[in-house]
């Protein structure tokens, strides 16, 4: 019977383990919250890491929800995620939540999936200096949900508050 239970709480930790393991990865250049931020204190509690040029990586088959969370521009900028569809920036201040898309991924890059585009249409893909995370908390390990934020002059402006999409990551069904 013992043998039984140890290797039930074995089995249940291996399966425990695995479901910790499943998130999205985030690389990019760390930065320092810009003061200009508009958005800054709505990113979660505590403290949060901005990462420039960011690059993600889904480590698991998952479903991944893209929410129109906030923009500042006025302008016309939009998010599209490659054979989904795209969100139009709504031309209002704040944050909330609108319009989203929502897919099934496979474990690799989101990169080639996504893209923001700026002012005068500039396409500002997943890497390139004006496409931003927000990563609440540390940025190493993995995350069930991250920021993504647009700087929509491609980096030179440097607010990243632009466009702000929240990306929430769960388990495929």
């Amino acid at each position: 019977m013992r043998r039984v239970c140890v290797g039930a709480a074995v089995a249940a930790m291996t399966v425990l383990g695995a479901a910790e393991a499943q998130g999205i990865r985030v690389d990019g250049t760390p930065r320092a919250m810009p003061a200009d931020n508009d958005f800054a204190g709505y990113f979660g509690s505590g403290p949060s890491v901005l990462l420039s040029g960011a690059s993600l990586t889904l480590t698991a088959p998952a479903q991944v929800t893209f929410t129109e969370f906030g923009a500042e521009s006025g302008n016309d900028n939009a998010f599209s995620v490659a054979g989904i569809g795209t969100l139009a920036e709504q031309r209002d201040f704040g944050p909330r939540l609108r319009s989203e898309l929502s897919g099934l991924f496979p474990p690799g890059p989101l990169d080639p999936y996504l893209a923001f585009f700026g002012e005068s249409g500039l396409r500002i893909a997943a890497g390139s200096p004006g496409f931003g995370a927000v990563v609440p908390g540390d940025a190493a390990g993995l995350h069930a949900r991250v920021f993504l934020v647009l700087d929509d002059a491609g980096g030179d402006d440097g607010d990243f508050d632009d466009y702000i999409i929240r990306v929430d990551v769960t388990p495929a069904p």
